[in-house]
Formats: C-alpha cells, sequence, structure tokens
C-alpha cells in the first residue's frame, strides 16, 4: 500500500500546521495517515495526532469520531478534538487523543511474546467492552487487530476508529467496498456486507487472542482460510483453560450467529456458564 504522504511527512510540516503543540515526534506512517506524539501546550497534556491523507474518507471518519466523543468506557481511546489542517496546501483530516504509554500488541507479538492465559482472558473482557461501548452507538470498529491495541498497565485499549462504520449511514459505505485489515476481516466483512454488527468485531478479537495466546496466527494470515475452515486446534503445550478456548472458539464462528452476541454473554462464556 502506498504511504498517504509521499515524501513521508516530516516533524518540521507538523510544527506549521499545528503551532499549539511541541515536541512532536512522528510515531509512524500508514496507509491512511501519520500518526505522531506531542505536547499539547493548551491542554498541559501528552497527544497522539492523526493526520489523514487528503483524499481519505472525511465525511465518514468525522461522524465516527463524533460518535466515538460520546463514549465513556476506559478501555476505548478518547477523542480530544478533529477537524481540518492545512499539509502541504491540502485539506486533511486529523484526530487528536491522549497519548497512552503502553505498547501495541503488534510489538509484543513482533518481539516473540505472548499472553498468558489470565492476561488473555482480560484482553478479551477489556476490548470486548470496548466493542459494546461502540455497537451502542451503532458503529463497528471494522479494524481490530494487534496494532490497534494498546496494553497499559496490564488493562487493553482499543484505539484508531480510522475505517469504523456506522451502520446508520449506508450511503457513505458502498455495498463490496472492504474496510479493515487482511488476516483479521470476519467472513462477512471480506464479503463487504453492509449489515455488520458487533459479532465482526468478536470475530477479530477472537483471532487476535488466539495469536497472542499461542504466538502465532491461526491461518498464518491466510484470508481464504479463514473463510471456509473453522478455528485450527490449540496447541496441547499451550496453559489455558477451557472456558477461555471455548469462549475464543465461539468468537470465531464462520457464521455470525454461532458467535457471542454481546459482552455479556462473553463474560459468562469466560465463567464456564
Amino acid at each position: 500500500m502506498p504511504l498517504p504522504f509521499d515524501p513521508p511527512l516530516q516533524e518540521n510540516e507538523l510544527y506549521d500546521a499545528f503551532p499549539n503543540l511541541t515536541s512532536i515526534k512522528i510515531i509512524k506512517s500508514g496507509g491512511e495517515g501519520t500518526v505522531f506524539k506531542a505536547y499539547n501546550n493548551l491542554l498541559d497534556l501528552d497527544v497522539a495526532i492523526k493526520v489523514y491523507s487528503s483524499d481519505h474518507m472525511q465525511k465518514r471518519t468525522e461522524l465516527e469520531i463524533k460518535k466515538l466523543s460520546q463514549i465513556d468506557n476506559p478501555h476505548l481511546i478518547k477523542c480530544i478534538s478533529y477537524g481540518d489542517v492545512l499539509v502541504r496546501g491540502k485539506n486533511c483530516y486529523y484526530t487528536e487523543t491522549p497519548f497512552i504509554i503502553g505498547k501495541d500488541l503488534n510489538h509484543i507479538y513482533e518481539t516473540k511474546q505472548t499472553l498468558n492465559y489470565s492476561e488473555t482472558t482480560t484482553l478479551i473482557l477489556d476490548i470486548s467492552s470496548a466493542i459494546s461501548s461502540l455497537w451502542k452507538q451503532r458503529v463497528v470498529h471494522c479494524d481490530i487487530k494487534p496494532d490497534n491495541i494498546l496494553n497499559n498497565n496490564s488493562s487493553y485499549v482499543l484505539i484508531d476508529l480510522g475505517v469504523a462504520k456506522h451502520l446508520d449511514s449506508a450511503t457513505l459505505t458502498a455495498y463490496g467496498v472492504i474496510m479493515g485489515t487482511r488476516g483479521y476481516f470476519a467472513p462477512e466483512q471480506l464479503k463487504g456486507r453492509k449489515n455488520l454488527t458487533l459479532r465482526a468485531d468478536f470475530y477479530s478479537l477472537g483471532i487476535v487472542a488466539y495469536q497472542m495466546l499461542v504466538g502465532y496466527h491461526p491461518y498464518n494470515f491466510n484470508q481464504n482460510a479463514m473463510f471456509t475452515q473453522p478455528l485450527p486446534p490449540f496447541p496441547p503445550n499451550i496453559a489455558t483453560t477451557h472456558a477461555l478456548k471455548n469462549t475464543i472458539i465461539q468468537m470465531t464462528s464462520l457464521n455470525p450467529i454461532d458467535r457471542p452476541m454481546n459482552y455479556e454473554e462473553i463474560c459468562r462464556l469466560l465463567k464456564g456458564e
């Protein structure tokens, strides 16, 4: 995927665009935009800013950010501000959130670390709580993956609503347009269906939970296999519980109707009920 800013954005360009920020440090550039850490002098707060490319689906993103600002959940990133900013002579959309100290799960995974069964249980509880809060606003995150989950003081926080989908705005996401990351799509998401629910996010979270518990992706990132094959068995040497394994298996069912319907059901499954 080509970078949205070519050549990549430099710190000095961001100082020009955000005069109230200091100590700017670029964290990463991805397919949608550039993420950087900075200090907000007006708020006396370290913040994370994401600047989207000028051709990003701005109307859809702005809608999701407005919905996000209405949600108060400790496991979902909070939006401080959002709007337009002039970068390289073009209007670009940006979001500003508190900077959370911690490593994303992808960093943990790439350094060959895993989560134990207790940490994996906490991961599922925390992020499914965030997913549930989004769903109360009829928003599906659509991009649950290790990169978008931060480990913060033994709890987990879901970040980045860059591809989230609001179910009340069918005109903004056309049928057949697939949003998300290969290797984590739910089967119905891969088909480009418009009537997604939180069960699509639960599926992706189940894949992440398996990956972080076992130490490798259950399908080796083969999205076609995920479309047709049930979750592979857990390795016998992995220390876990029947309740946790059963929860992950149900979360990754190929048919959405066979997955948990809400956060409360996930809690019951993790308790072995």
